[in-house]
């Protein structure tokens, strides 16, 4: 089955063309290939020609194989495989967040439930900027907590 048909994946093929032209002189695409962790240039080469979808667990190392921002890559990826409103894009921040002095997330304290319900499209959305984050979704709560309260001090009442 060939994907070229879904926009996503033209694009997606379309830049890996232009990476491999544009890196010719200095890395074989077998060199490509071993170094996004497949040992067979046909598998980069079947992406590129469209004939088949960049797989999500190849798509980080690919990215740097072919000299590009690795998590822009997986997030131009995980487009195709995710159904996103129109208009909407992935998007990732590589600043890292700044803990609150005050505010110790990783207390010996036992842990309590927080329970409430969001939207499928919030939901899909938060899960996948933990996945391209690497964090758990708890952990990307409290990181998105952290930096609320950072960036929104409290004001004394008058």
């Amino acid at each position: 089955m060939t994907y070229s048909s879904k926009p996503c994946h033209k694009e997606i093929a379309q830049l890996i063309r232009e990476r491999l032209d544009a890196l010719h002189g200095r890395k074989s695409v077998a060199q490509i290939a071993h170094e996004a962790g497949h040992g067979n240039e046909r598998f980069l080469l079947a992406i590129a020609a469209g004939q088949m979808r960049v797989p999500v667990d190849y798509a980080l190392a690919i990215g740097k194989a072919l000299e590009l921002d690795p998590l822009e890559f997986y997030c131009k990826v995980l487009e195709c495989y995710i159904p996103l409103p129109p208009g909407v894009r992935l998007a990732y921040d590589s600043a890292p967040v700044v803990s609150s002095p005050g505010l110790d997330l990783n207390s010996t304290r036992p842990t309590v439930d927080l329970n409430f319900k969001v939207g499928p499209d919030f939901h899909q959305a938060f899960k996948t900027e933990a996945t391209i984050r690497r964090m758990s979704m708890k952990e990307l709560l409290e990181a998105s907590f952290k930096a609320f309260l950072e960036f929104n001090i409290r004001k004394p009442f008058d």
